[in-house]
């Protein structure tokens, strides 16, 4: 994965403001027990997105023809 693309740029700028965004949320007071899980499962989710990017089985997976898939016979 190339971590210096536009494209992973813009990804990683989007994961990181919406982790912000629940971090905030989470930190309200008020917030209810659903509300609280359910920040907390995105910022799991965001945090594994952003992990990809330092995956060496990931980067495998990418570089190898056919993304990894075997060839049809």
């Amino acid at each position: 994965m190339d971590k210096n693309s536009a494209t992973w740029i813009m990804v990683s700028e989007w994961a990181n403001d919406r982790i912000e965004k629940n971090q905030a949320r989470l930190e309200a007071l008020g917030t209810g027990e659903t509300a609280t899980n359910v920040c907390r499962g995105e910022i799991r989710s965001l945090r594994a997105l952003l992990a990809l990017a330092d995956d060496p089985v990931q980067e495998e997976k990418i570089t190898t023809p056919g993304y990894g898939l075997q060839p049809s016979p």
